[in-house]
C-alpha cells in the first residue's frame, strides 16, 4: 500500500505519503523535486570549474560545480548539462572537448525526503579563464587546482555533496594516473610506499 497526496504546491511541492514499513502504516512528507545533472568540468590545464552563487536557503555564497534541473522538455540530461555549462560558465559549444558517455555517478539527492536523483558527468574543455558571468543565478566561474579546491572545502566555501564528490573523483583519478606513470617509469620505491 503506497498512497501519495499533494499537500503543498509552491516553488517546491510536498506530498504526504502513506506506506507500510515493518508491518506498520506510516505517514511521511515527500519533497517532490525533479532530477538534476551536474558537470565535473576540467580544462586543458587540469583545473576544475567552480561557479559562485548565493544560496538563499543557507544564506551563503557557495562555490559549486555547474548543475541544472532536468526541467527542459525534449532534451536529454547531457543536452541540458551542455546548456548549463554554456550558460553558467559561458563556455561556447566549440570549446567543449568531450562529455562522458554515461554519468560517472548517480545518486539520490535527499534519500530520506525525496526521490530526485542527480547524475554527474565528466566534461573536458579548452583552457579557460576566471570571469564574471551574466547568468541569472551564477555570479562568476573560477578555475581551480586540487589544492585550492581542498582549501575551499576545509574553509566551508564548498558545502554541497555533489562538489565534494567531484573533488574526490578528481583526486582519485589523478592518483591513478600518477601510479600508472610511476609504473611506466619504474619508480618502485613510490609503488612500495603506496602498497604499504
Amino acid at each position: 500500500m503506497n498512497q501519495e497526496k499533494l499537500v503543498f504546491d509552491g516553488f517546491h511541492k510536498i506530498a504526504e505519503i502513506e506506506c507500510e514499513v515493518k508491518g506498520q502504516t506510516v505517514k511521511r512528507e515527500k519533497l517532490l523535486v525533479k532530477g538534476a545533472v551536474a558537470g565535473i568540468v576540467i580544462d586543458e590545464d587540469n583545473r576544475m570549474g567552480l561557479v559562485s552563487q548565493y544560496r538563499p536557503v543557507i544564506k551563503q555564497q557557495t562555490k559549486e560545480i555547474p548543475a541544472g534541473m532536468l526541467d527542459k522538455e525534449g532534451l536529454t540530461p547531457k543536452e541540458i548539462l551542455i546548456e548549463e555549462i554554456m550558460e553558467e560558465c559561458e563556455i561556447p559549444r566549440e570549446e567543449i572537448l568531450s562529455v562522458s558517455d554515461k554519468p560517472i555517478h548517480e545518486y539520490f539527492m535527499m534519500s530520506g525526503n525525496a526521490d530526485g536523483t542527480i547524475s554527474l558527468y565528466e566534461i573536458r574543455v579548452k583552457r579557460q579563464e576566471n570571469k564574471v558571468v551574466q547568468d541569472v543565478d551564477v555570479d562568476s566561474v573560477e578555475w581551480v587546482d586540487m589544492d585550492t579546491m581542498r582549501q575551499y572545502i576545509q574553509e566551508g566555501e564548498i558545502v554541497d555533496g555533489k562538489t565534494i564528490l567531484a573533488y574526490y573523483y578528481w583526486l582519485t583519478k589523478d592518483m591513478k594516473q600518477k601510479i600508472e606513470k610511476a609504473k611506466e617509469e619504474g619508480k618502485q620505491e613510490l609503488l612500495d610506499f603506496l602498497d604499504s
